[in-house]
């Protein structure tokens, strides 16, 4: 499975994250679905979200509000959702940071995506203190630096669409990455 994010799809998610640190966001997926691809081209933040530092709870009725209104204002459909997984400095960085917990897995619908944003606030550094560049990570994932936030981005499916066994999608988006990578 491949993951397309547009670039507003990666701002908005970016910017979500940062925004409500150290606390976790959550927000929607519009975009289309095909063929062992899926293309965000929006990532919409529940405003009225409650949000603690790890869990975050809305009310389905404003998760519908998004939907119909995204659905029959452009012609796209709910490819997912995202939340964040905002941590203090730690050692590792990002390991294990990204997994999907008990809670996601049960908010977690299996034909649909779930995006899982791992944010650390510490100047935006890699463990030897170089600045995080944007990549794609071997498994799929994409990590790199806003400002001062450390970040990963990990995009969770169902191969089969039907269970709850996630598997990890690769992730492009030339926007954050560079064209030529």
């Amino acid at each position: 499975m491949q993951v397309f994010l547009s670039p507003t799809s990666f701002l908005s998610m970016t910017v979500a994250a940062v925004e409500v640190y150290p606390r976790e966001t959550v927000g929607v997926l519009i975009g289309l679905r095909g063929d062992g691809k899926i293309w965000v081209e929006y990532a919409l933040p529940i405003q009225t979200a409650k949000r603690e530092e790890d869990e975050v709870t809305w009310k389905p009725t404003r998760e519908t509000r998004i939907r119909d209104f995204m659905i029959g204002s452009t012609g796209l459909q709910i490819v997912g959702q995202f939340h964040s997984h905002p941590y203090a400095e730690r050692d590792g960085l990002f390991r294990g940071m990204n997994r999907l917990g008990a809670s996601d897995l049960k908010s977690w619908g299996s034909k649909m995506i779930e995006m899982v944003v791992g944010v650390v606030k510490n100047g935006g550094l890699d463990r030897n203190g170089k600045r995080l560049e944007w990549t794609h990570l071997r498994r799929g994932s994409l990590q790199g630096a806003v400002g001062a936030y450390a970040m990963k981005l990990t995009a969770w499916f169902s191969i089969d669409r039907s269970t709850k066994r996630p598997s990890i999608a690769f992730i492009r988006c030339p926007f954050a990455t560079g064209i030529d990578r």
